[in-house]
């Protein structure tokens, strides 16, 4: 009978924990991170060159969980090198966790975080002296890197080009918000797939502004009775803590000019930053009339504001932390 010495059962123990701790691939079983989203800093990365014929060159897009009261919540910021950065729901995030979770992939992990960080190109190239940062590319050639990270550990996946389209269609259910939908689709697009009811051409909706919305709140009813009676009213931004500020703008209406005599606040109103209703904070009630409703209409159409965009963003609530 074949017999493991003390010794060697010391060096196989050594050898498999050295093996752990640099990592290991695993086919059909997802890594412990994919089902534990609640982890400080988790984001989710995917690189990909695309073999399409495009002028530009695809850069990443990285989706990182925040909280919902969190201002960075449903924005996106770009970077010529590290490409796109969305910042994600928890909620949004675990369905994306586990749709990643659900593929038969074979995931490289570490107990070690990834930093998505610009890389200088070493050395640099004496043609291009002005190009200083190498391009994030995908560590196995016709392959897209998926990359998921947190405080916790890491792991890497790489996910054929053949299958693509089909993965990232299985995907798509995780993105609730219409920004974050909008921005997958996108890349999608971008990836050489085929996205059915999506039109590249078409901008993304854009926030009502500071102006657009002092507009709005000039043809409330009672404004425009004031001055149909000949008052000249005036408001300011309403400044309290505690307001959504992140979704709407918040103005006090005076009956007259702030520095007249007499001049008493006649009302609290908010304006929908995504969709142009204009909200009476202090019985919750949307404010409609001709006047309004006709020019609220053009601004939409000018910002691209959807129906469906506005039946996502409408009832979100004035005060934070409310549902």
């Amino acid at each position: 009978m074949f017999r493991i010495s003390s010794c060697q059962r010391l060096v196989i123990c050594c050898g498999l924990a050295l093996a752990s701790a640099r990592g290991q691939d695993r086919a059909g079983y997802p890594p412990a991170l994919l089902t534990n989203t609640l982890q400080k800093n988790y984001a989710v990365r995917f690189v990909y060159d695309p073999p399409v014929d495009k002028d530009d060159v695809v850069t990443p897009v990285t989706f990182t969980e925040v909280e919902t009261e969190d201002p960075r919540f449903d924005t996106w910021s770009t970077d010529p090198v590290l490409g796109l950065k969305f910042w994600l729901s928890p909620g949004e995030m675990k369905g994306l966790a586990g749709g990643l979770a659900k593929l038969d992939l074979v995931w490289t992990e570490s107990r070690e975080s990834m930093v998505f960080h610009r890389e200088a190109r070493q050395p640099p190239d004496p043609l291009l002296p002005f190009v200083q940062w190498k391009a994030v590319t995908a560590r196995r050639v016709g392959t897209m890197e998926i990359d998921v990270t947190c405080d916790g550990g890491s792991a890497a996946a790489d996910l054929p080009s053949e299958k693509v389209c089909n993965v990232m269609e299985q995907l798509d259910g995780a993105f609730t918000t219409p920004t974050a939908l909008n921005i997958f689709r996108s890349k999608r697009d971008e990836w050489g797939c085929r996205v059915p009811g999506f039109d590249p051409r078409e901008t993304p909706p854009r926030f009502i502004t500071r102006s657009e919305a002092a507009v709005l709140i000039n043809l409330l009813p009672a404004a425009i009775g004031l001055r149909s009676k000949g008052v000249d009213i005036d408001w300011q931004e309403l400044e309290l803590k505690g307001l959504n500020e992140r979704e709407y703008w918040f103005f006090t209406i005076y009956n007259r000019p702030r520095a007249a005599k007499g001049s008493a606040p006649m009302g609290h109103f908010a304006v929908n930053k995504e969709t142009g209703d204009v909200w009476d904070k202090d019985s919750g009630k949307m404010v409609h009339s001709r006047e309004l409703d006709a020019v609220e209409a053009v601004l939409r159409r000018e910002h691209n504001i959807s129906a469906s965009w506005i039946a996502y963003y409408r009832d979100h609530p004035l005060l934070q932390g409310k549902k």
